[in-house]
């Protein structure tokens, strides 16, 4: 008798350990995920039309060039499909300025300017510690990412999230095969509420 209370007792004490366990999010990844829903806009991103040229540890755009770790394999494949380009960046930051500028001076000057955007082109950076935002329960044809650039116009690195849509993925497609069938879908930097 002795035996079955004690062999009760430990099944009852073990059934924690043994306990499937939720992913808990930390308070900056509540907040990623906090501004996506607030944030977040689909639309449909255009490849890079130009030439791309691969290298070990860089890719080109035309005469943009994106370099990055060897071991982001990922982020090779990304450049290298062109989702995510120089230009993209350029244009992205032009527009977020303008739309975010409540300065009336810095509008007029914008409007006399020729080529207002030419101080947001990007001549290189740096992507790297990509990071796939895995606790987004999407469906398997939707990837969230984050990355970290640095670029040579800005003293500090940026912090940019963006997805990849791929509407031939099934769950059981690797990542890399997921990118290069998909879409750039969403690109965001940072918020800062």
């Amino acid at each position: 008798m002795k035996f079955q209370y004690s062999f009760v007792l430990c099944l009852m004490l073990s059934t924690g350990v043994f306990a499937q366990k939720n992913e808990t999010l930390s308070a900056k990844d509540k907040k990623i995920v906090e501004n996506f829903q607030k944030h977040y806009k689909k639309k449909n991103y255009p490849k890079f039309e130009g030439k791309i040229t691969v290298n070990k540890n860089s890719v080109s755009f035309d005469t943009k060039t994106v370099t990055f770790d060897t071991s982001e394999k990922t982020i090779q494949n990304i450049l290298k499909n062109g989702l995510i380009y120089p230009q993209l960046i350029s244009e992205y930051q032009a527009e977020k300025y303008k739309e975010e500028t409540t300065d009336r001076t810095q509008k007029r000057f914008m409007k006399l300017q020729k080529d207002w955007k030419a101080a947001f082109d990007i001549k290189s950076l740096k992507l790297g510690q990509l990071q796939e935002l895995t606790y987004f329960k999407g469906n398997e044809r939707t990837k969230r990412f984050k990355v970290i650039s640095k670029n040579s116009n800005l003293p500090n690195s940026v912090t940019y999230y963006f997805e990849l849509s791929n509407d031939k993925a099934e769950a059981k497609t690797n990542l890399e095969d997921f990118v290069n069938g998909s879409k750039l879908t969403y690109f965001e930097q940072e918020w800062y509420d």
